[in-house]
């Protein structure tokens, strides 16, 4: 049975007895609002409708509704991360504006961070900020455009060194809840930087995919490219690592059975970090147009709950 959301006005009035006796995947809702001011108020009555499921008699659920809402918390996902001593880049602390970013970065002597919201996906919002410490030329990488006062996500991936224009729209994403996280280098392959998308289920990792792009943010849908990862021939001891974290990382997640995990690999060590974990980023085109073993394994597991 596959239901629908419905409209952001009849959330509140749903009937979840439907769901009764049944088990249940919940999917990320779509969301066509591009205005980043909205990130984090359109997530709220999301998160209202999905602790309704609680409630439901005997309803059991591939991903846990507490699992769901922590990793798409990305503060509240790195904390976690964090005090686990997993390894992650560095979470700083808040700033609320660009000249406190400045201040705070050059005092730390760390000139690369990612700001980004605290809510939503596909690099909506996010920010790569770089500053050169001796000229404090500045520079951005992001898909956000100033648009009639607004901030506007354009799913076009932009280096920015108007000061102008980084000023309106770090300070725009800083005057939300967002956080900043210290910029690792990630490793190259033939000019371009990539990390990986790994589809962590059931205890395994089921698929893993290399995201390459010319620029810092990597998301595949900002024209950037897929690699099978044969093609990298990273060491094996690389990968024993890159399975270890993200088994670690699971479980400190009551309930995640599936996750969409994002690595990186240090450009001179090649050490893992996970990025970010998100509870409904199993979607990989590869795996769905080649032997599906993804969903495939989802249906056998929901079947036998």
């Amino acid at each position: 049975m596959f239901v629908p959301y419905p409209t952001l006005e009849k959330l509140e009035h749903f009937d979840f007895s439907i769901f009764a006796n049944q088990a249940v995947k919940i999917d990320p809702p779509v969301l066509r609002e591009a205005e980043i001011s909205f990130l984090n108020k359109i997530i709220t009555p999301y998160l209202a409708f999905w602790r309704q499921f609680k409630g439901i008699h005997n309803t059991r659920f591939l991903n846990s509704i507490e699992a769901i809402i922590q990793t798409l918390d990305k503060r509240e996902s790195k904390n976690v991360l964090q005090n686990a001593g997993l390894s992650t880049p560095m979470s700083l602390q808040d700033a609320a504006s660009l000249i406190d970013l400045r201040e705070m970065l050059l005092a730390l002597k760390i000139f690369g961070v990612f700001i980004k919201p605290r809510w939503g996906s596909g690099a909506s919002g996010v920010i790569a900020y770089r500053i050169n410490p001796k000229n404090r030329q500045e520079v951005i990488y992001t898909s956000v455009w100033p648009t009639d006062c607004r901030l506007y996500n354009t799913n076009r991936l932009r280096k920015i060194s108007d000061v102008t224009k980084i000023e309106t729209i770090v300070n725009g994403i800083l005057s939300q809840d967002a956080i900043i996280e210290e910029w690792i280098p990630k490793v190259e392959y033939k000019g371009k930087a990539f990390d990986l998308r790994c589809v962590f289920q059931f205890g395994k990792i089921a698929y893993r995919i290399a995201r390459q792009s010319y620029g810092p943010i990597t998301n595949l849908h900002l024209n950037n490219s897929p690699l099978e990862m044969a093609e990298l021939n990273l060491p094996e001891k690389t990968l024993t690592e890159i399975d270890e974290l993200c088994h670690c990382a699971t479980h400190l997640f009551s309930g995640l059975n599936v996750c969409g995990i994002d690595i990186l690999l240090h450009k001179s060590t090649l050490k893992p970090y996970i990025i970010e974990l998100n509870a409904q980023g199993e979607l990989i085109y590869q795996d769905i147009f080649d032997k599906n073993t993804i969903y495939t394994d989802q249906v056998r597991y929901m079947i036998n709950l």
